[in-house]
């Protein structure tokens, strides 16, 4: 509900301003995390791969540790090959990602 007030007038209005919808069985942060960093990143990722994007079961943890481990990776190459800015480094091929179901370790080549 929502009142208005100036001098000497008063107006109630009895409707909802706007619709909440409860979705359940979609990918959510936990509940102590407000960081949802990851979770945009994923679906960039798979929007940019042309991949299905999941509708639940992103494992959080596990892509935390994916991009920092890709990040320090083409930090150390670009370091050994020398590049001085982004322009020189050369595009990187289209991968096919896809997380399967348990991942014990992370191995990247």
């Amino acid at each position: 509900m929502v009142r208005l007030f100036s001098a000497g007038f008063s107006l109630s209005i009895l409707q909802d301003l706007f619709r909440v919808e409860y979705v359940t069985g979609i990918a959510q942060q936990d509940s102590k995390s407000l960081n949802c960093g990851v979770f945009v990143a994923v679906y960039a990722e798979y929007l940019s791969e042309g991949l299905g994007i999941p509708s639940s079961g992103i494992n959080a943890q596990y892509h935390h540790m994916r991009y920092a481990t890709l990040l320090c990776k083409y930090g150390s190459v670009k370091a050994e090959k020398e590049y001085f800015s982004e322009n020189d480094d050369p595009p990187r091929p289209r991968s096919s990602f896809t997380q399967k179901e348990k991942i014990c370790a992370l191995h990247i080549e």
